[in-house]
């Protein structure tokens, strides 16, 4: 089986709950690892369905980017 390489988040940018989503945003194309709570609000905004951010990656519940060899193992 494929050893994981990748980074190992343990929280989110904004807050100290366990990141889902690795974002990168639209204005400055910066990325940040957001748990659920602080990244629904950036998806939708101003009503258009054109929020301030997108999904680059999501990842799993050992902190891991999905997809990724090994990733699914802790």
């Amino acid at each position: 089986m494929a050893k994981y390489t990748g980074p190992i988040f343990k929280s989110c940018d904004r807050c100290p709950k366990e990141p889902s989503q690795l974002v990168v945003f639209f204005h400055d194309h910066h990325e940040e690892v957001l748990c659920f709570t602080c990244w629904k609000p950036l998806t939708w905004t101003g009503g258009i369905g054109v929020g301030e951010c997108k999904v680059f990656r999501w990842i799993n519940k050992y902190g891991k980017l999905q997809g990724l060899p090994g990733a699914n193992r802790p």
